[in-house]
């Protein structure tokens, strides 16, 4: 089954336009040294 099954499922249900992640993440400059050191630790904890 693994990830061949999902994707294939995600499509059939959805039918998406485009590839799967289109318009969902952002990107941004981070300037203030303290919100760099917190979104660090929190990538850190969720990978």
């Amino acid at each position: 089954m693994g990830d061949d099954f999902s994707l294939r499922y995600y499509h059939k249900k959805t039918k998406p336009q485009g590839h799967i992640w289109q318009g969902r993440f952002k990107s941004f400059i981070v300037v203030k040294r303290q919100l760099l050191s917190n979104l660090m630790r929190y990538i850190e904890a969720y990978i």
